[in-house]
């Protein structure tokens, strides 16, 4: 079902983006939109909040399987309430795709929660869809994000 869906708002998304102006060839976008993450990631790392929220735009939706959609100000909250936590542990992002079509980009990645000894806590995959702003940088507006492996629900309760 959210395979899906999934795909029909991907194309949908691309059909819309090939109607858009182009600004930049497709390996231009490609790293603008590599480049923004990379950004992102440095923010993020820093516990920089404003620098964080810079790739998300206003409308942003943000999902994560099992979880409410949420918007920029849940996001902002969320992030704010992380970085007054100093936890050794951290997420580590690899960028697996980047397909861009005029103003839209759909970015494929994968997330590990790492802890200092090495063991990953948590492995997710992810998949944003940008849009290129009025000043040239990308945005994300949509966000779905999910464990590869789905977590193990707890036994059931003895009667």
């Amino acid at each position: 079902m959210i395979t899906q869906n999934l795909s029909r708002l991907l194309v949908s998304l691309l059909a819309v983006g090939l109607m858009a102006p182009v600004h930049a060839k497709p390996a231009d976008a490609e790293s603008e939109v590599r480049a923004e993450f990379a950004r992102w990631m440095a923010a993020y790392k820093d516990h920089d909040l404003a620098g964080t929220m810079a790739i998300f735009a206003a409308d942003v939706r943000f999902a994560f399987q099992g979880g409410p959609d949420v918007g920029y100000a849940e996001l902002k909250r969320s992030y704010e309430q992380d970085f007054k936590v100093k936890s050794a542990a951290e997420w580590v992002g690899t960028i697996d795709e980047v397909q861009a079509s005029g103003d839209l980009a759909a970015e494929f990645s994968t997330w590990k929660f790492i802890d200092p000894a090495g063991n990953m806590l948590a492995h997710n995959r992810g998949m944003d869809l940008l849009r290129r702003d009025a000043q040239g940088r990308w945005r994300i507006v949509r966000s779905l994000n999910y464990p590869v492996k789905p977590p193990t629900p707890p036994p059931a309760a003895a009667k």
